[in-house]
């Protein structure tokens, strides 16, 4: 076990000046230890807003831009400003490319994940989604058992809450198995679409929601990621395991284990 990364240690992961093989260490210690995962996200989030802070000060308005097009002196716009744009943008948004928000933002993931894959290592962008995906499960936990008004789920409310969440962004899981010792889901379509095939890091973010989820309600939880849309089969097949005395046997999976924050 690696020793935990110190505050400076943290701002050099942050400024990007870790380097190998403190790196892979720190991004292993991040994806065990939950409040200190969600430190770092703070404190990224912080510098990022001081440097937007900093950017927009050096910004000026000028008025007088008139980048949009030109005019004559009598008034009239020139060729190829506002008016000849305006006409093309008409042609161009009667055309039907496949273009949206949902397939922007998951072409932008898709990339994001292959090049930090090349840049760091598969092992260690699965570790970094792992760090995010827990903080969604943390979240998402919060807000099922506040819209239940229960301090704690049950395991059928658990399994529930894992297929609703799923459904709400595009999935499709439904429960196979449901017993005491553990939870089979199978899914047949991924929210990231086929944006997901060849990037099996994405799906850490279905093993740390399923994760917080039953660990937080349940007190443990490991993983197993029997099989992926991601890694070309034609559905993907999750194991929640819910018995720690077993749990703890299965190499393949990852495990979960209940917060020690005082609950609401």
């Amino acid at each position: 076990m690696s020793k935990p990364p110190t505050i400076e240690e943290i701002q050099d992961l942050i400024d990007g000046r870790m380097e190998s093989p403190r790196l892979e260490e720190v991004y292993g210690h991040l994806a065990t230890d939950i409040e200190m995962a969600q430190m770092v996200q703070q404190m990224r989030r912080t510098d990022k807003a001081l440097r937007r802070l900093g950017r927009d000060k050096l910004l000026t308005y000028d008025p007088s831009d008139q980048s949009n097009g030109s005019t004559t002196p009598s008034g009239q716009v020139t060729p190829g400003s506002q008016g000849g744009t305006q006409g093309a943008a008409h042609s161009l948004s009667q055309l039907p490319l496949p273009i949206g928000r949902d397939r922007f933002f998951r072409r932008l993931l898709r990339e994001l994940v292959g090049t930090l894959e090349e840049t760091v290592g598969p092992e260690e962008v699965r570790n970094l989604v792992s760090i995010v995906g827990a903080e969604i499960g943390d979240e998402f936990h919060l807000l099922y058992r506040e819209h239940l008004a229960q301090r704690q789920l049950t395991r059928p409310q658990v399994a529930a809450a894992c297929c609703d969440l799923k459904r709400r962004i595009g999935g499709d899981f439904s429960v196979v198995v449901q017993d005491d010792t553990k939870i089979v889901f199978e899914n047949r379509a991924c929210p990231f679409g086929d944006q997901v095939l060849g990037r099996p890091a994405l799906c850490m973010t279905t093993s740390n929601v399923f994760g917080r989820l039953a660990a937080e309600n349940l007190g443990y939880a490991n993983v197993t990621l029997n099989e992926t849309i991601a890694d070309g089969a034609p559905k993907c097949r999750v194991t929640v395991h819910l018995d720690p005395d077993t749990g703890a046997e299965i190499q393949t999976g990852r495990e979960y284990h209940q917060s020690r924050k005082p609950r609401k």
